[in-house]
């Protein structure tokens, strides 16, 4: 059985969530730099694209887990921060579907991010456009 939880706007919901995290870790790290502690590293990895989500396992042991493509290139792109020095990388897949969903708030969203070009990533033969933010 395939269930579709599609709604409008979840590529650009995903988007405002990953800034939304940056932000904070960066206020947290504000003040964690006046106390004299560390700051924290954060890197972040969106796609956009089919999962399997829900319990795997058996009784013994049961875990939540999201699976597929989608998830690997997520992960492949969070490791891409790094190497570009950035706190956030997506993919143009997920930039299509904001651009797709085309409200005025979504559309502005964009702006905040920069073209990283075609990227190569571990495992994948096709390489994909990135953007950074």
């Amino acid at each position: 059985m395939v269930l579709r939880l599609l709604r409008p706007r979840d590529a650009a919901n995903a988007l405002r969530c990953g800034r939304a995290m940056l932000a904070d870790i960066e206020e947290w790290n504000a003040a964690r730099r006046e106390t004299g502690a560390e700051p924290i590293k954060v890197s972040i990895g969106l796609h956009y694209g089919s999962v399997v989500l829900g319990d795997i396992g058996s009784e013994r042991r049961l875990e939540y887990a999201v699976l597929g493509d989608a998830v690997n290139v997520a992960s492949r792109l969070e490791v891409l921060t790094r190497t570009l020095g950035v706190g956030m990388v997506t993919s143009d897949d997920l930039v299509t579907a904001i651009r797709h969903d085309a409200d005025a708030d979504s559309i502005e969203l964009l702006s905040s991010l920069d073209s990283a070009g075609v990227q190569h990533l571990r495992g994948r033969e096709e390489p994909i456009t990135a953007w950074t933010c």
